[in-house]
């Protein structure tokens, strides 16, 4: 178990002594299920440029990850698929990506950083939509946004480009957001820049750029999530007033409010929470244990360093609201028992914000951990520096970290940690992955509870070859499931006899795109007048009859079947002539992922199902 440390304080409630007793925590079990980004040319999430600053987000059926200007979509079982019908199943480069959607790239101040970069991505579980956003390098700078269609992003995304430039900042970097039931939020670090814009752009640029401030943008979700107008304005944005300080991180809002909740670092020993009502916002000051600043560039094998300190410091790395409680997580220093200067640790807060719009409000801390320096089954006396981490909680209350952590004797490696609820301390970590060559910058880490089970995703990059580096997607806690559905529906030609009625095959292609092996299923084919496939049901169309039946056969997680199903319609058959769809149903009793995608699987376009003429 890690070492970690814990004062006493009258609002930790928690906590009682100033260390904790290594395995009082429940242990922390291996990952449910993993994956990594790709290492062929057509699939390497690095063609956004480095560091990866890693982030992911998990709907019932998909994964969505970010790196830097690039991003990139999953299925369960951790197969690439595309980001819209029109569209390749491999990671996209912004600006490829919102070009082809429509949007309009501008030339940018710097084109050897790239055009875009410090994507993030979240999922709404409200509306049952990803949200991802990037900043640009353009010269008049640009929040880029996109919101899927469903939960699925083959279905498609909707665009957005909002030009985030004021009179006094003309130059954006580092951003966080959250969701929350009512709007999606970009806290915006904006600077201003000086110097001659180069026209045409050119590698080295002459601007120099300060930080000025940091712009809290609420953007009305359900108005992002219907897709943009014919005329006029889409969508709303808003700024809370007062406007927030500049290290506020909103949170994920994984429990509906109406309300918005940020966390801030004040110093080495306060927190302050804000929250936004009807537009108004307010804060709460908190007192948190002291801890010492990040420390910079500790060694790594190799006598390379890492870099746990000059973008962020002790900033919230990322924050997650959920049932009137907040975690959130930040890098921090501390010097250990028989030690004379301070390594990189981890700090876990977790608040109770209940009473805070209470008649006399508070804000309470439950958790206040900083760990970090070795874990059980390392040799005595090691140490190791702790950082960038990143953090979620499930719908038990469960809450997982990772982290990267390194010193001289290791390339950085990936952990993890559960703190269980009900659990008098944090688990001993697990190891996720091990670098293979050295990593000197992260940035930002990615934790996303998943909706579908108890399960939390994380994603972090680490060192490897050929790429330099990839991500890698950890399930922590939760089931692993099945998720069966028809990617594909085609006829084949036409044989017939005369006077009798036409046969046809029908090829269906079946997927299981969930990450635990699904038993034998069943199928049907219906025959619709429509692109819509109703089954019998209360107050819904009737149902569509049904033309043919066939088994699927058991499918470990990523194997596909491809069935030929005999369909007879035509002269002599029941279906007068006119043109039709043909979908497939797929059943079972196994618990999926989803069974919304056994039937239409797909929400936009023709909805998976094959149209057939009948004459």
């Amino acid at each position: 178990m890690s070492n970690m440390h814990a004062i006493a304080l009258p609002i930790v409630v928690l906590l009682t002594s100033a260390f904790s007793t290594p395995g009082q925590g429940a242990e922390t079990p291996s990952p449910t299920y993993s994956f990594d980004t790709g290492t062929s040319a057509t699939e390497r999430i690095s063609i956004g440029g480095s560091p990866a600053d890693a982030n992911v987000a998990a709907s019932s059926t998909h994964v969505c990850v970010t790196a830097r200007g690039a991003f990139a979509c999953y299925t369960k079982g951790g197969t690439l698929v595309a980001p819209g019908p029109r569209l390749s199943p491999r990671p996209y480069e912004v600006k490829d990506f919102f070009t082809q959607s429509g949007i309009t790239a501008n030339p940018v101040v710097n084109d050897g950083k790239g055009f875009a970069k410090d994507g993030r991505v979240v999922f709404d579980q409200y509306r049952k939509r990803f949200f991802m956003a990037f900043q640009t390098r353009e010269e008049h700078p640009r929040l880029l946004i996109a919101v899927s269609k469903s939960e699925d992003p083959r279905d498609g995304w909707w665009i957005y480009a909002d030009n985030v430039e004021t009179a006094d900042a003309n130059g954006q970097d580092y951003m966080r957001f959250g969701i929350n039931g009512t709007h999606f939020i970009i806290s915006n670090k904006m600077k201003k820049c000086t110097g001659t814009y180069p026209n045409p752009p050119k590698i080295f640029d002459p601007w120099i750029c300060n930080w000025v401030s940091t712009r809290h943008l609420m953007y009305t979700a359900s108005d992002l999530a219907a897709g943009p107008q014919l005329y006029g304005s889409s969508y709303s944005r808003s700024e809370p007033q007062p406007n927030l300080p500049n290290d506020a991180a909103p949170c994920v809002h994984d429990s509906y409010t109406d309300d918005a909740f940020w966390v801030s670092r004040d110093d080495d020993t306060h927190l302050s929470v804000w929250a936004v009502r009807n537009g108004k916002a307010t804060s709460q000051k908190v007192t948190i244990q002291t801890s010492t600043q990040v420390v910079n560039d500790p060694p790594q094998l190799g006598g390379g360093t890492v870099d746990y300190n000059s973008t962020m410091r002790f900033a919230v790395q990322n924050c997650q609201y959920r049932n009137d409680r907040i975690m959130f997580v930040s890098n921090d220093g501390h010097t250990w028992s028989g030690q004379s200067s301070p390594n990189n640790a981890v700090r876990l807060v977790r608040l109770n914000v209940s009473q805070y719009f209470a008649a006399s409000p508070s804000v309470t801390v439950e958790i206040d951990r900083l760990f970090g320096r070795a874990g059980t089954g390392d040799p005595a006396g090691v140490i190791f520096d702790y950082g960038w981490p990143a953090v979620a909680a499930n719908t038990n209350g469960d809450i997982v970290v990772g982290s990267v952590r390194s010193n001289a004797s290791i390339y950085p490696e990936l952990r993890a940690n559960v703190w269980f609820d009900g659990q008098p301390d944090l688990s001993s970590g697990v190891s996720l992955a091990t670098s293979s060559s050295p990593l000197t910058a992260f940035h930002m880490a990615g934790a996303s509870a998943d909706p579908s089970t108890n399960g939390v995703y994380l994603a972090q990059q680490y060192g490897a070859t050929s790429p330099a580096w990839r991500i890698r997607v950890t399930k922590m806690l939760g089931q692993v499931l099945p998720d069966v559905i028809a990617t594909k529906v085609a006829l084949a030609d036409e044989k017939a006899s005369k006077g009798k009625p036409k046969t046809r095959s029908v090829t269906v292609t079946v997927v299981n795109q969930g990450d635990g092996p699904m038993p034998e299923s069943s199928g049907k084919l219906h025959l619709s007048t429509d692109n819509v496939i109703n089954l019998l049901a209360p107050d819904a169309p009737p149902e569509d009859p049904t033309i043919a039946t066939f088994s699927v056969p058991a499918l470990a997680p990523n194997q596909t079947a491809t069935l030929s199903v005999p369909i007879a319609i035509g002269p002599g058959g029941t279906q007068p002539p006119g043109n039709y769809y043909v979908g497939v149903e797929l059943y079972s009793d196994a618990t999926e992922y989803s069974k919304a995608n056994n039937i239409n699987p797909f929400l936009f376009g023709n909805h998976g199902n094959a149209p057939i003429t009948i004459k």
